[in-house]
């Protein structure tokens, strides 16, 4: 098909079969693959989590629950989805999330997050930066504190905590 030039493409499984089919079913086609991603650690934070958004000492603290839902790579967090991108070669771990659906009318320029992120048994803590222009900070530590973002506390609900996860 020399219309298609290039296809991008994300798998959030493991396995290279669907993009071995492709590239045998469109030769003369530029396929780029980014692989999998980190899917032992991605599994091990798929499900819906429940939590707060945690303001410095001298704001007020937010009273609505917030909620997460992972899988795969895909994230929703209160009125956006989107994608992210996990590195547990680092300390702490991070996370980069690319947002690209949100609910109609919110008019908020973010879209991108660079964050860090800490999972203690069925306890997800995430620390995130907005990207803005093209320039943000990654959070270093897990703390409200001087910090250019959000930071959230989730728990695992318990019908999600209740099931196996397999890496």
């Amino acid at each position: 098909m020399p219309w298609l030039e290039e296809i991008k493409l994300v798998l959030t499984g493991g396995s290279d079969e669907g993009v071995v089919a492709l590239r045998k079913a469109l030769p003369d086609t530029k396929i780029v693959y980014s692989g999998p991603g980190n899917t032992a650690a991605a599994n091990q934070l798929r499900g819906e989590w429940r939590g707060k958004r945690i303001m410095p000492a001298s704001e007020k603290q937010p009273s609505e629950e917030q909620v997460l839902v992972v899988s795969g790579n895909d994230i929703a967090l209160g009125i956006e989805a989107g994608r992210f991108k996990l590195d547990t070669d680092t300390e702490p771990a991070t996370i980069d999330i690319n947002m690209s659906d949100t609910v109609l009318g919110n008019n908020t320029p973010w879209s991108r997050y660079l964050g860090i992120y800490r999972l203690e048994g069925d306890t997800l803590t995430l620390c995130l930066s907005a990207v803005y222009g093209g320039r943000a900070t990654r959070p270093t530590k897990f703390s409200p504190a001087g910090l250019r973002g959000s930071m959230y506390v989730f728990h695992r609900t318990k019908e999600e905590a209740g099931e196996e996860r397999k890496p």
